[in-house]
């Protein structure tokens, strides 16, 4: 496939050097370090459509995409601002289409399908971006550090780490201060909570799917990967409705941990979110306290105050803005009391028939686990999808009514 995709790619690109190197360099050096590393992970594989792959796999190919591109086009056309957006682009769409792809196909799928993309889309040359190159470097740095940091601290798996410096790329590198404030305050946050107030084993008879405090990549791009390809449209200066929409999400993901952490190792009781006169299990997933959820309360309105204030250093209109502090406050509480409901109702839970505890995961004590409720492949990386997503689309509804 190698050469018919090359025939492909220049036939139609012949006179654009930068679009063979976006559609054909992800294949070479994304999936060629993805194929060699990839297999060799010991955790967070998954099998879609019948072929195995691996969370490692897919941050390690999203990674080379970006950075062979970005070096590729910046060698060959030596426009930087063209380098970064065309390589964040590919970083996306890669590993995408190589997950989608049929087995066996990625080296004929991965090529054709970007030289569609760039073949539709206008040409980026032409468009008016305003990527601040230096903005880029200090994302790249700080991304590196926050990587590096969480990996050796045990706050990140090593595919946690990859994902988390490619979210820095885009959420920092591209969307600047404002938006980059709250990948750090999520992740320095929520990676303390988790691990520093803890989950406290005596209380808890429900475990998490996990099974670890380490943050992997597939809960970082379940709760951050959204807010980070929408900063791709925010370059040319804040449009408004999506910074509360990135804001909210970003909250939702806070107050959702927050709140989960602090109910279990403070709450008194553990009440059903249907049925508030039903106690629940403490950490049970869908159940609320009263701790927790003003916990979270308190967090989501100091982590506004906190983006409020960060937009200070870019011009932006939120500075001040009391109606800024009230919608994503309120809709981070309403993203993690979705989560709650949809964690309830649609979330998969096992029962381990050797010790009765209810489950996430797949197997406990070297034995296979029951399904008793929920949708078999409901995980709960896609219900902390689902429940950011709709607070940050409450803060649109909010947004528009005010």
């Amino acid at each position: 496939f190698y050469p018919i995709s090359l025939t492909i790619v220049i036939f139609l690109f012949f006179d654009k050097n930068w679009k063979i190197i976006a559609c054909f360099m992800p294949l070479v050096y994304g999936d060629g370090f993805a194929a060699v590393f990839g297999p060799k992970s010991k955790s967070g594989k998954y099998i879609i459509f019948g072929n195995t792959k691996s969370l490692l796999g897919s941050g390690i190919i999203s990674l080379f995409s970006i950075i062979s591109v970005f070096g590729g086009i910046l060698m060959m056309e030596g426009d930087i601002t063209l380098a970064i957006y065309v390589s964040l682009i590919t970083g996306i769409m890669t590993p995408i289409i190589e997950n989608l792809s049929p087995k066996g196909t990625d080296n004929l799928c991965i090529p054709i399908i970007l030289s569609i993309l760039f073949f539709v889309i206008p040409d980026v040359q032409f468009l008016d971006l305003e990527i601040k190159i230096l903005m880029f470097g200090i994302g790249a740095i700080i991304g590196l550090l926050i990587a590096l940091l969480g990996f050796k601290l045990h706050f990140l798996t090593l595919d946690g780490a990859i994902f988390g410096f490619i979210l820095s790329l885009y959420m920092l590198g591209i969307g600047g201060v404002s938006i980059g404030i709250q990948l750090f305050l999520f992740f320095i946050l929520g990676s303390l909570a988790t691990k520093y107030i803890g989950k406290n084993e005596d209380k808890i008879q429900f475990e998490f799917e996990k099974g670890s405090e380490k943050r992997d990549g597939l809960q970082a791009l379940a709760k951050s990967g959204l807010p980070a390809i929408l900063t791709l449209f925010v370059i040319n200066g804040p449009f408004e409705i999506l910074f509360y929409f990135i804001s909210a999400i970003i909250c939702s993901s806070l107050v959702d941990t927050l709140s989960t952490e602090i109910g279990i190792k403070y709450g008194k009781k553990t009440y059903h979110i249907f049925k508030p006169r039903n106690q629940m299990k403490v950490g049970e997933t869908g159940g609320i306290s009263i701790e927790g959820t003003i916990g979270g309360a308190i967090s989501g309105f100091i982590y506004s105050v906190i983006v409020m204030l960060s937009s200070y250093f870019e011009n932006a209109l939120l500075f001040f803005s009391i109606k800024f502090i009230i919608i994503i406050s309120v809709s981070g509480l309403f993203g993690m009391l979705c989560d709650s409901l949809i964690g309830t109702t649609l979330q998969r839970k096992n029962e381990c028939t050797k010790c009765g505890k209810i489950l996430e995961n797949k197997y406990h004590n070297d034995n296979e686990t029951v399904h008793v409720s929920g949708i078999k492949w409901f995980s709960n990386d896609l219900t902390n999808f689902l429940g950011t997503t709709l607070g940050g689309m409450s803060a649109i509804i909010l947004y528009l009514i005010f």
